[in-house]
């Protein structure tokens, strides 16, 4: 389930359902599915299947 979570550095939105929208600081915006067991962002498009973000802030 895509909870509605902020930091400083990275935001999501509920869009519907489990979809987000995930917004670096980088403004990039990335379209896919936060796993909240996994605590990874999964991308629904541009990545390959499987493949995960992992929502690590280097700062």
């Amino acid at each position: 389930m895509a909870a509605g979570w902020t930091t400083d550095a990275v935001s999501s939105r509920s869009v519907s359902g489990d979809t987000s929208l995930l917004i670096t600081p980088q403004y990039t915006l990335l379209v896919g599915f936060y796993d909240s067991r996994e605590r990874q962002f999964r991308l629904a498009s541009g990545a390959p299947h499987g493949a995960y973000l992992p929502l690590v802030i280097a700062q």
